[in-house]
């Protein structure tokens, strides 16, 4: 069978502590060697890509995705999602739950796994509601929606302001083995205080529950200095940045020559010292 020779791409793998100029041999669809360049012998029969130049890495994973289904398709859906992720590199999404209806019950999740084994392109976990309809009132049912398919908990954008109700899912997820994302806004505050109050009461929630966290979305520099200190105390904290976090900046808003609908995002965009 025809085998695939990526030839002198710059080969970055943080599990395999390879960031150096390599060959990468394909067969079947699993990676048959990493060798030095000039080391890999194809046969004329195999393809060969030249990829100096370029980047080879390890399938990209994204841990905030909408893919819209169920009951927002005309935006997005299983398919044509996983697709555009494939296309950027991505093997591995994770699917938030602000779907219509909400993704916070058995059914709708069974539902939801079902097309995603028939139509997805790539790997999707999805992360189910951890309050039932979103409102951060009442607890889903972790457990029925870990047995349908349930790879982690998020309230999403919504976030989750009643810390018992953080705690209880913490608890209860680690029982069922899935993390907590959350969205970290505290209500009534103004952008900087509000993320930076609430990170810090999700990372106390963490250290009185045990689970696991993962903080979406990252825009100040105090939340990330808050979860930088949880690591160092041994917290299993994560968390996540967007690419318009990364790349902008507010003084980006007022450069803009007029109203930009692409500069307006939730949470807003930060100072330089935050990006």
């Amino acid at each position: 069978m025809a085998r695939l020779f990526i030839l002198g791409g710059r080969v970055v793998d943080p599990a395999g502590r390879l960031n150096r100029s390599m060959d990468v041999i394909v067969s079947s669809g699993l990676i048959e060697a990493v060798r030095r360049p000039g080391g890999a012998r194809p046969r004329k029969s195999d393809r060969v890509l030249d990829a100096s130049g370029l980047l080879v890495l390890p399938g990209l994973i994204d841990m905030h995705v909408h893919l819209r289904d169920p009951g927002m398709t005309a935006a997005e859906d299983v398919h044509s999602g996983t697709r555009a992720a494939a296309a950027g590199g991505f093997t591995t999404v994770v699917c938030m739950p602000n779907t219509r209806p909400v993704l916070d019950n058995r059914e709708v999740l069974k539902k939801l796994v079902n097309r995603i084994r028939k139509k997805a392109r790539v790997r999707v976990l999805p992360a189910p509601a951890l309050s039932l309809g979103l409102r951060g009132k009442r607890l889903s049912n972790i457990e029925a929606l870990c047995r349908a398919g349930a790879r982690a908990l998020s309230d999403d954008g919504i976030g989750t302001a009643d810390r018992k109700i953080l705690g209880a899912a913490l608890r209860r997820g680690m029982d069922c083995g899935l993390s907590v994302l959350v969205h970290c806004e505290e209500p009534g505050q103004s952008a900087r205080v509000a993320e930076d109050r609430a990170t810090r009461a999700a990372l106390r929630a963490l250290a009185e529950n045990g689970g696991r966290l993962h903080v979406q979305h990252v825009r100040t520099a105090g939340a990330l200095a808050a979860v930088r200190s949880a690591k160092r105390r041994g917290l299993p904290v994560s968390c996540e940045v967007t690419p318009h976090h990364l790349f902008l900046t507010a003084r980006d808003v007022r450069a803009s020559s007029g109203p930009d609908p692409n500069l307006k995002m939730n949470p807003p965009l930060g100072t330089e010292r935050d990006r």
